[in-house]
């Protein structure tokens, strides 16, 4: 099969260097990854750990090149066959540094340290917790003096290398805590404000031992709040500057960004299924005290999904008539059977604090209970779904699937780009919680706003979204569409079994078919530019957010072309120095690591360029 130009380009330290095929994996709560096929050489082998990848594709409609990818080698593979060798390196974003920095490294331990112990672990602070009741951990502390969770892990990744000296030799290379976006919440902030913070968080630190990760550690503090930690693959490009991994609630009840939309025109394969008989149809939450807290508060707290539920098996004494039981029933638990659920909360303090801190309404979490009941079931439905390489696409969001029979909304939960020379290049995208979509029967989620993050409602989304990814939202959420109400006319969809209370509802469908409809086609945008004849360039034009152009990445790491990098003020980063302080790494004894790796990757491009024909011996 005859080969196809690739239009990628693949930067080792700066250094550009022939490319055979790249797959790149995103997703959250995990470090994206990528896969890199080289000519194989002899000065090939020789590249070094951690020698960073830049990886460019060429876009059609600007001519420039864009950033794709960016990382470091953390692996080689090699395969020799009969005539044919191949050589592959392994690598992993920047944030593959949370998943090798253990929590030994960290001021998180419990107990007296001696200083020979720290110097160990390669930790420069002796300042650690004593007892059980004093907590200093610096996410810990910002809690305790009223920040918000957000803001709070934000916080403490810019201070880590306070107490890491590795960390100050990888800062300014790297520029990590500069890439992390996130929108700060109005709400968890008070719903994490339990009483009893200090058994709270050591419970959460004490269930990870000493070689947990710090990935390991914010996930855990971050899912108190049912937040994610995401690596969108491709980082994006707002206020000139990179953003590759995101902190969010989880969004799958929000529109979706529209660099998530997709359209007939771009999709090649659609895969959905769903289990009816998986889905639960009722929820119990049996709530546990946080361990030390008042027995008095919340203590034997229980809610169900639907609400009215907990009135009719809660009532005391005497016996349940088979009325009773069936009175209690929806439309689709009359259809096919009863399939109950149970959620078993640690902390149900955490979200029924109301704001004085010193009271509770169970209210909140009754909408918590819901918002559970919604995700488990949608937890049975996937969806994946195959494109022409789309870079836009960001994992961690919601989703739309456009398609002239059914289409879908979905969360994303993996992103798989790979380009090569006998395919070209193709996206696959893993998604779940998948729903039809169907303006005259909606399924959408409730989204409770005495809880959930306001700067994901309806209202504000288009400015979050604009903030974090440099587009908008799906439609106009701003319309009379979203004016529904739990109990109203067509507020519940037929069957379902929700009936929350004190949550808005957005009929995601009808702000859908405002876009793209398979039946109604004379009202959407989409439909217009058909008939205008630009189906194409609308939805080229509608799923596009703005990514780093080649000479932006390179002026972020403050250099004005590939050749200059890195830059001499990075010279002596990542470099393990001798008798030098954080402040004179500069003044080690050892060649500086970034410049050494540099002239490797220049050896093993001369090499290609001298040998220019490869074989197999």
């Amino acid at each position: 099969m005859p080969g196809q130009v690739l239009n990628i380009k693949c930067y080792l330290e700066g250094v550009e260097v022939p490319l055979s095929s790249v797959s790149i994996s995103s997703g959250v709560n995990a470090a994206s990854t990528a896969s890199i096929s080289l000519p194989p050489s002899r000065a090939g082998f020789k590249l070094r750990p951690r020698t960073r990848v830049h990886l460019f594709w060429l876009d059609d409609a600007t001519r420039e090149w864009l950033l794709l990818w960016e990382g470091e080698i953390l692996g080689l593979s090699s395969e020799k066959e009969p005539g044919s060798r191949s050589l592959s390196y392994a690598c992993a974003d920047l944030s593959n540094y949370w998943d090798y920095t253990p929590k030994m490294m960290m001021s998180l331990s419990t107990g007296v340290q001696f200083m020979s112990e720290i110097m160990f672990y390669g930790n420069t602070s002796s300042t650690v917790s004593v007892g059980k009741d004093l907590v200093v951990d610096q996410i810990w502390e910002r809690l305790a003096q009223k920040s918000s969770l957000p803001e709070a892990i934000k916080s403490f990744l810019a201070d880590l290398t306070n107490d890491i000296p590795y960390f100050q030799t990888v800062n300014g290379r790297t520029k990590l805590n500069e890439q992390l976006r996130l929108v700060d919440d109005t709400h968890v902030q008070e719903l994490i404000k339990a009483t009893d913070l200090t058994a709270l968080c050591q419970n959460v630190s004490g269930a990870s031992g000493d070689k947990a990760t710090l990935r390991q550690i914010l996930q855990a503090f971050a899912g108190m709040a049912g937040y994610l930690l995401c690596a969108p693959g491709t980082p994006a490009w707002t206020g000139n500057s990179l953003g590759s991994f995101f902190l969010l609630p989880n969004t799958y009840g929000c529109l979706p960004p529209r660099c998530n939309v997709v359209f007939p025109d771009t999709c090649s394969k659609i895969s959905y299924q769903r289990n009816f008989m998986a889905e639960p149809t009722r929820m119990w939450c049996r709530g546990q005290p946080i361990p030390g807290a008042d027995p008095g508060k919340l203590t034997a707290v229980n809610c169900t999904a639907p609400a009215y539920l907990f009135e009719a098996i809660a009532k005391p004494g005497g016996s349940v008539s088979k009325e009773s039981i069936f009175s209690s029933f929806t439309d689709e638990e009359l259809e096919r059977g009863v399939r109950p659920e149970i959620l078993d909360m640690p902390f149900p303090q955490l979200f029924s604090l109301n704001p004085d801190k010193k009271s509770y309404n169970v209210e909140y979490l009754q909408q918590y209970v819901d918002y559970a009941f919604q995700v488990a079931r949608y937890a049975g439905r996937t969806l994946s779904f195959s494109t022409p390489l789309n870079p836009w696409l960001v994992a961690g969001f919601p989703c739309a699937v456009f398609d002239s029979v059914q289409s879908y909304f979905a969360q994303i939960d993996a992103v798989n780009h790979v380009v090569d020379g006998s395919g070209g290049g193709y996206s696959h995208v893993q998604c779940s919680l998948a729903r039809e979509i169907d303006p005259a029967n909606d399924d959408s989620p409730f989204i409770a706003k005495d809880w959930f993050n306001a700067n994901y409602q309806p209202a504000k989304i288009h400015d979050t979204y604009q903030a974090l990814l440099g587009c908008a939202a799906l439609g106009d959420p701003s319309a009379a569409l979203i004016a529904e109400k739990p109990g109203g006319a067509d507020a519940v969809a037929s069957g379902s079994a929700y009936k929350m209370q004190g949550s808005d509802r957005l009929n995601t469908s009808r702000v859908a078919a405002g876009v793209y409809s398979s039946e109604d086609k004379g009202t959407s945008q989409y439909h217009a530019a058909v008939q205008a004849n630009s189906a194409y360039s609308f939805a080229d034009g509608y799923r596009r957010r703005p990514l780093a152009r080649m000479r932006d990445v390179f002026a972020f790491y403050g250099v004005s072309q590939p050749g200059q990098y890195p830059p001499e003020e990075f010279d002596g980063d990542l470099l393990s120095y001798k008798g030098a302080g954080p402040q004179s790494v500069n003044g080690g004894t050892i060649v500086t690591a970034a410049k050494y790796k540099r002239n490797l990757v220049k050896a093993y491009a001369d090499e290609l360029r001298q040998s220019r024909v490869l074989d197999g011996r």
